[in-house]
C-alpha cells in the first residue's frame, strides 16, 4: 500500500548487490524511497497517508481502518556474530542461531523494530545449553506450540524420571524451563521501551541517491545557511552541505566580509576538494576545482524594505589543458556532474565506522566504461575500510546490471 504498490510484494536481497529492473512507472524508485524512508541516513519525506496511500483505496480503506497503522515498508535482517553480541548485549541474554529481526515505518512515523525466532530454534539452543539426552528433548518437545506448554511437560519429564532424586540428568531437565524463561522475548517479541530504542539504534541506515540530488553549479550561502538552521531542503541543499563538509567548511564560512580571509578559506576549500575528487575521476586529471563568490543585490522585502546583499558560492571547474579557463559546474558533462555530486553526498558515509545501505536510482547511468571504473573505486574504498558493526548489512539497488558490485552481507528480504 504505498503509491502504485497496491499488494505485498517481497523482494529477495542478494549478497552483493541486487538490481532492480523494469520500465519506466514499473515502481522501482518508489521500492528504493520506500526502503529509504524506513530508517534514513539522508533526510527523507515521511510516508503521507493523503499523498503516498494508493488513490484509488484510500477513501474505501480508511472507512475500514486506521490507515496510520498501515506499515508501507518492512524490511527483515539476518544477523551476523557481531549481531549476536550486540543483541546479547540489549535483551541480556544470547539469541539462539537463526533469530533475526524486522523493521517497519508506518504512516504515522513511527519506526518499529523487533527480534523473532521460532519457537524450534529456542528449544534447539536451549537443550544444547542444558545438555538433555535425545528421549528427554523428544518427549518435551513433542508437538508444543507455546513456551508454557513446553515448560510444563519439562517439568512433568523431571519428575517422571527424577522419582524425587536430583541426579545430573533432572537438573539438566530442570534448566530446560529456566532458560526459555529468559528466552521468552525472542519468541514473542515483547522487548520493552528501553530495549526496543536499543534494537533500533543498531539498525543499519539508509542512504538514497539519484539525479535529483545533483549539485547546482551556484548556491545562496545566506539562504543556504537559513534553511540549514531550519532543515528545510531544497533541491540538492544536502549534497552542497556534503560538499561543504567535504572541505572541512560550511555555509557560514564563506560570509567573512573580509576579502584576505575568505578568499583564503576559498583556496583551501577548492584545493582540499581537488585532491579528494581527482583521486577517483581519472577521465581528466587537468581539472581543478575552483570556489568563487559574488555578492547580488536582493529585491526589497514585502514590506518594500531593502535587505542585506547575499553571497553567491559558484562552483568552478578549471581546465589546465586548455590555458586555465574556468567554466561552471553545471556546464560540464552529465557524467561529471553525477560522479562529483555522488561522492560529495556519499562522502559523509564513506569513511565512517558505521555502514550504511546504498541505493542508487539509475546509478552511473550516464557515466562510460572507463568513468564506471573510477566510481567503482569508491565504492571498493568505503567497502574496505568500513569495519563490521551490528545489524550493518550494505545493499546497493540499480537500474542497471553493469553497475557497481559491492560486498557481503545483506537483509534476508525486504518488502515493500
Amino acid at each position: 500500500m504505498f503509491r502504485n504498490i497496491t499488494n505485498k510484494q517481497t523482494m529477495a536481497v542478494d549478497p552483493q548487490v541486487t538490481c532492480l529492473i523494469g520500465k519506466n512507472e514499473s515502481g522501482k524508485t518508489a521500492i528504493l524511497k520506500a526502503l529509504h524512508r524506513l530508517n534514513p541516513a539522508s533526510t527523507a519525506d515521511d510516508f503521507r497517508v493523503t499523498t503516498d496511500y494508493p488513490r484509488r483505496h484510500l477513501s474505501r480503506d480508511r472507512r475500514s481502518k486506521n490507515l496510520d497503522k498501515v506499515a508501507p515498508v518492512t524490511a527483515i535482517f539476518a544477523l551476523e556474530d557481531a549481531d549476536i553480541d550486540a543483541l546479547e548485549e540489549v535483551v541480556g541474554v544470547r539469541p539462539p542461531v537463526g533469530i533475526y529481526v524486522t523493521a517497519s515505518r508506518l504512516y504515522d512515523g513511527s519506526l518499529r523494530a523487533e527480534v523473532y525466532c521460532t519457537l524450534e530454534d529456542v528449544l534447539s539452543h536451549v537443550f544444547e545449553e542444558a545438555g538433555d539426552n535425545t528421549d528427554d528433548r523428544e518427549a518435551i518437545a513433542g508437538g508444543h506450540t507455546s513456551i508454557e506448554a513446553v515448560s510444563a511437560a519439562a517439568k512433568a519429564r523431571a519428575r517422571e524420571v527424577g522419582a524425587g532424586r536430583k541426579t545430573a540428568r533432572v537438573k539438566a531437565i530442570e534448566k530446560v524451563p529456566v532458560e526459555l524463561d529468559r528466552h521468552t522475548q525472542y519468541v514473542e517479541e515483547n522487548l520493552d521501551d528501553e530495549q526496543h530504542e536499543q534494537l533500533i539504534e543498531l539498525l543499519p541506515r539508509f542512504f538514497y541517491f539519484s539525479t535529483y540530488e545533483l549539485l547546482p553549479g551556484e548556491c545562496d550561502l545566506h539562504a543556504l545557511a537559513e534553511r540549514a538552521k531550519a532543515e528545510q531542503w531544497n533541491r540538492g541543499d544536502e549534497t552542497m552541505m556534503s560538499l561543504l563538509r567535504l572541505a572541512d567548511e560550511g555555509p557560514e564560512d564563506f560570509l567573512d566580509e573580509d576579502y584576505d580571509s575568505r578568499k583564503a578559506e576559498l583556496q583551501a576549500a577548492s584545493l582540499d576538494l581537488s585532491d579528494q575528487v581527482f583521486e577517483y575521476w581519472k577521465q581528466n586529471d587537468a581539472l581543478t576545482v575552483v570556489f568563487d563568490t559574488d555578492l547580488i543585490a536582493m529585491p526589497p522585502d514585502s514590506n518594500g524594505q531593502p535587505q542585506n546583499h547575499h553571497r553567491l558560492l559558484k562552483i568552478e571547474l578549471r581546465e589546465d589543458r586548455h590555458g586555465g579557463v574556468e567554466t561552471n559546474f553545471s556546464t560540464r558533462s552529465t557524467g561529471f556532474q553525477w560522479f562529483f555530486s555522488f561522492l560529495a553526498a556519499f562522502s559523509a558515509y564513506r569513511d565512517a565506522e558505521e555502514r550504511v545501505v546504498v541505493l542508487l536510482d539509475e546509478a552511473g547511468t550516464s557515466l562510460h566504461g572507463e568513468a564506471q571504473g573510477d566510481f567503482l573505486a569508491v565504492r571498493l574504498r568505503a567497502a574496505r575500510t568500513q569495519a563490521a558493526g551490528p545489524l550493518h548489512h550494505p545493499l546497493s539497488a540499480h537500474d542497471r546490471p553493469h553497475a557497481v558490485r559491492d560486498h557481503a552481507c545483506h537483509p534476508r528480504r525486504a518488502s515493500a
